[in-house]
């Protein structure tokens, strides 16, 4: 049996009736969003003639019927064959390849332009076959005045906008790839694309192409959109880490274009101890705590001219102390206001606790009538309010910082102090509470052991390696139940020559008063074994490409289909350096995990120290050194992972080095 446009039918035994013979089977083109309707035909043969798909595939949301209609909506462009099948009465067959081209024809607008629609209801998942819960939209390119395009939404329900990689035609992707995702608040809201976003306005200029626009409906709603124009300078980040009172306060509020002959100002007053010069630069010192809005300004050389909502702010820190109870009293929620979360001190307060080495442990509670919010800031002054080390929510926050945690107690040693932020999540008009959530602090003076977990041993070797503990009064001593022969405890371990395995065992420490406390932990033998036979990370920075097959988070999660996962136990190392390149159509994560955890604590726990993000095509990396957070000194001895994790399926590049 041959496929083929013109194919000689199987003949039976009987006498057959004639030949059957196909009639132009040229399938007119169909559109998405239209019902598709066309009959196959034939003349002789005997009937009734049965028609069938042999291979290949029509869009889903067609079906070829036993008669030979074809039938549907179609939802998807594209160009699809299909190999059909006529099998007359008498079971004489006959196949015929046809093609059929998917159309899509969205709304094209222009700068100025408006389209107005009605939604149905929702479709969160993007059921392509309900064409009144969602809208395709062609943004022609702007003339090369234009520096951004808004595209404002207004509707009576918050509406999701997906905007297309560069040079993609509308329709064409699946909405997990390639797509820049935004929701969009009702009643009204606005997506830019200017020299500043991503996708950039030259990138789509790049691409000769229209701007695709998706809006998903979250509901049954009229809306309108907009596509608003302007030219004028465009500013870089207005969002700015706040400064603590008593610092400089440096800030410059450059443009993305030629600054050349830029001038930038304010017609708002601003506080009489910082001055906005003409190129941008916001410069003083703090001397009041709280948040500072402000409609900034910039006119380039040829009059054209940009505003836009700037803000910068100024926090204290209040010392607390062991036994306290604070109420928290902020003037608006954390996540409230144009420029929300760390970047607005109105939002919250930073409280501070000395360290002390009597204590083993400090336990943060803050509790309302509404949802509150407790972040540990790392022990680095570099990334302070850079992002939270740890962080707890709810109705009643909860943060233990003791030895267990990471950052510990002890990694704010050299600090001499831990910094945390706490506040209500939203004012009292929304989840939060009117009254002021109550901040309790308890600390816990008894001896524990202050490691991440139990030192590797090499095999076969006489080691030595000194016991930290921390809490209650020193000197200290430790005793241990499950230990293997040739292990002892006093100050240190001290180990004769073992084979490689693994044991569990519990520690004990006494302090000098008597008081003590017992923590459970493996003690490893060789390498291989705290790895739990997972490949070594590679440290010689060479290359090494692979394909996940699927994402991290479907069936079977953590599979090499969607995990390749890697091992290192640092003893020389001074640093270690992980670099991910995600090709086409891939995208994911790059982990290292909290210092002492298994794999297993690592992927299914969420115990992880560094977390980064890379799309498709973009390199992400992640370093860790003898100073700084996370730090290299943490994992010494022990097992460091590092995994690449799959969020879309592709091929990736993977290199580490060590030094």
């Amino acid at each position: 049996m041959s496929h083929g446009c013109a194919v000689a039918p199987v003949t039976a035994e009987e006498e057959d009736p004639g030949p059957l013979v196909f009639s132009d089977q040229t399938l007119p083109d169909a559109w998405v969003g239209l019902t598709y309707q066309h009959a196959l035909t034939g003349q002789g043969g005997l009937e009734p003639i049965t028609w069938n798909v042999d291979s290949g595939r029509l869009p889903d949301d067609l079906r070829l019927r036993s008669d030979g209609r074809i039938t549907g909506v179609p939802t998807q462009p594209g160009t699809y064959s299909v190999m059909v099948e006529a099998t007359e009465a008498d079971g004489v067959k006959k196949f015929a390849e046809l093609t059929l081209q998917v159309h899509y024809e969205p709304v094209t607008l222009g700068c100025g332009e408006t389209y107005e629609g009605t939604f149905d209801g929702p479709n969160g998942g993007v059921d392509w076959a309900r064409f009144d819960s969602y809208r395709w939209v062609n943004i022609r390119l702007p003339s090369l005045d234009t520096t951004r395009i808004s595209l404002n939404v207004r509707a009576d329900g918050s509406t999701l906008g997906y905007l297309s990689e560069p040079g993609e035609p509308s329709g064409s992707h699946d909405l997990e790839d390639g797509y820049e995702r935004y929701t969009l608040v009702s009643p009204e809201d606005t997506m830019r694309v200017d020299l500043g976003t991503s996708p950039s306005l030259t990138a789509f200029r790049n691409s000769g192409r229209p701007i695709p626009f998706l809006m998903v409906s979250n509901g049954a709603y009229e809306w309108s959109l907009e596509v608003e124009c302007s030219e004028g300078p465009i500013f870089g980040s207005l969002w700015r880490i706040p400064v603590e009172l008593g610092e400089p306060i440096e800030i410059d509020y450059d443009v993305l274009s030629d600054p050349e002959g830029v001038r930038i100002w304010t017609d708002d007053p601003l506080p009489d101890w910082v001055t906005l010069y003409e190129d941008g630069r916001l410069e003083g010192t703090a001397e009041e705590v709280g948040g500072w809005d402000f409609m900034i300004q910039a006119e380039d050389a040829e009059g054209r001219t940009r505003e836009e909502e700037a803000f910068f702010g100024v926090f204290d820190v209040t010392p607390v102390h062991c036994d306290e109870e604070i109420a928290v009293v902020t003037e608006e929620g954390f996540y409230e206001g144009t420029f929300d979360n760390v970047y607005d001190p109105r939002g919250y307060e930073v409280y501070s606790i000395a360290f002390d080495e009597s204590f083993s442990q400090v336990d943060l509670t803050l509790s309302g009538a509404g949802d509150t919010y407790l972040g540990l800031v790392p022990p680095d002054p570099y990334y302070r309010f850079y992002g939270y080390a740890e962080y707890d929510y709810g109705q009643s926050a909860t943060l233990p910082v003791g030895v267990t945690s990471y950052p510990r107690w002890s990694n704010y040693r050299e600090d001499g102090e831990a910094l945390f932020v706490a506040a209500r999540l939203e004012d009292g008009d929304g989840i939060g509470a009117t009254s002021a959530p109550v901040l309790q602090i308890l600390c816990d003076d008894s001896p524990k052991t202050d490691l991440f977990g139990l030192p590797v041993l090499p095999p076969n070797e006489n080691t030595l390696y000194p016991l930290t503990g921390i809490g209650g009064t020193p000197p200290y001593s430790w005793s241990g139940t499950g230990l293997p022969a040739g292990v002892s405890l006093g100050a240190s371990i001290r180990s004769l020559p073992l084979d490689e395995g693994e044991w569990p065992v519990s520690l004990t420490i006494e302090d000098a008063e008597g008081r003590t406390s017992s923590r459970d932990f493996t003690l490893f033998v060789g390498e291989d074994t705290a790895c739990e036979g997972i490949e070594p990370l590679p440290c010689d920075g060479e290359m090494i490409s692979g394909t996940f097959d699927r994402a991290y988070y479907t069936e079977n999660p953590f599979t090499d289909a969607s995990t390749q996962v890697y091992c290192l136990v640092p003893r020389e190392e001074r640093s270690v350096y992980a670099e991910l390149e995600h090709r086409r159509d891939a995208e994911g994560y790059l982990l290292m995990a909290d210092p002492g955890v298994t794999s297993n604590g690592f992927l299914y726990e969420g115990k992880r120290a560094m977390i980064t993000f890379g799309d498709e095509e973009q390199i992400v990396q992640l370093g860790i050194a003898e100073s700084g957070w996370p730090g290299l000194p943490d994992y010494q001895d022990l097992p460091l992972f590092i995994a690449l994790q799959s969020y879309e399926p592709g091929n990736w590049v993977f290199s580490s080095s060590c030094y």
